[in-house]
């Protein structure tokens, strides 16, 4: 009989496992795995090692505080940091997300609102996604040392960025498919294939782009892109089919032509320096294809007695 009730004792004192997948927020307290469904602020780290999310969202017109925290996975189990599957009207705030298997933060199907003073990194794929028709407002935001990108874009999402930096991913931002994206203030630097890549459009593409700055190659592949105020150190600009206004710019390379038109874009490039490495020709500034204009462009680095400018292919026209 006491064997049996100092078990039972015992066992009163083993506070039992938490349960994940209920719904928290306001006075509830979140755990991993957990729908937030009301205003909620982190009252500490949430280091998590379930599989699924870190955090759902679960209510539309609601703030997540992360309150200066961190929200981590264990790079094997934790997807998300913080899901939203189409709720609108959601703010998350002021922390730190990452470990997690794919992505930091995930807006997606019609979902809207604002994510601001986040840092996502070290996660498996993206930092940030953006993607089905979610729409979205970023501001002052860092994707860092992700495998894939630091900010992603898919399907017909439409996001801005105000004040975003991105570094040390395999891409800075990539946008896909009939994206929109406004951004400016954005800083790419150390991501190692490509600091700004619009590709795969299928018809919408865009990115609006004021005050650019990277170190790694721009490539402009597709869709309707306008940059006002680049610089590009190290890498230059390549374009593909997109259509392209560059406007304000400083454009340098080392180990490449600083700009090159590969595809049959149609290109307007004003108000600019273009610097840097040459090709085998001594060009700086090359077009194989489409239309290129340049206006008030000064061009410099090719070898002596070489063109600045070669021209295998399409149009290439300056005043």
């Amino acid at each position: 009989m006491k064997r049996i009730i100092i078990a039972i004792l015992i066992g009163l004192l083993v506070p039992p496992p938490a349960v994940f997948g209920a719904n928290c927020g306001g006075v509830v307290p979140c755990v991993c795995g957990d729908t937030v469904t009301s205003d909620y602020t982190l009252a500490g780290d949430l280091a998590c090692t379930n599989a699924g999310n870190a955090l759902n969202v679960g209510a539309n017109n609601i703030t997540i505080d992360l309150a200066g925290r961190t929200i981590s996975g264990d790079d094997t189990n934790t997807v998300v940091g913080i899901d939203n599957n189409g709720f609108t009207g959601i703010t998350i705030l002021n922390g730190i997300i990452r470990d997690t298997t794919t992505s930091g933060t995930d807006m997606r199907g019609a979902s809207t609102g604002v994510i601001s003073d986040v840092t996502c990194t070290s996660t498996g794929n993206q930092g940030f996604q953006n993607q089905g028709t979610a729409n979205f407002v970023y501001t002052n935001i860092v994707g860092t040392d992700n495998v894939d990108d630091g900010f992603s874009m898919h399907d017909d999402s439409v996001a801005t960025i105000i004040t975003g930096t991105f570094s040390g991913n395999d891409q800075g931002i990539n946008i896909i498919a009939n994206s929109n994206l406004t951004g400016s203030n954005i800083v790419l630097s150390g991501n190692t294939t490509t600091s700004f890549y619009p590709t795969a459009s299928t018809g919408g593409l865009t990115a609006s782009l004021d005050t650019l700055s990277a170190d790694t190659p721009v490539n402009l592949d597709a869709g309707v892109v306008t940059i006002t105020g680049l610089t590009s150190t190290e890498g230059g600009v390549q374009i593909g089919t997109a259509t392209v206004t560059i406007v304000d710019f400083a454009i340098t390379a080392t180990t490449a032509r600083a700009l090159d038109q590969v595809g049959a874009a149609t290109s307007q490039l004003s108000r600019g320096t273009i610097t840097g490495a040459v090709d085998t020709n001594g060009a700086v500034i090359g077009c194989a294809a489409g239309t290129l204009h340049l206006s008030q462009i000064d061009a410099t680095g090719s070898a002596a007695g070489r063109q600045s400018i070669l021209v295998t292919g399409g149009t290439l026209t300056a005043d």
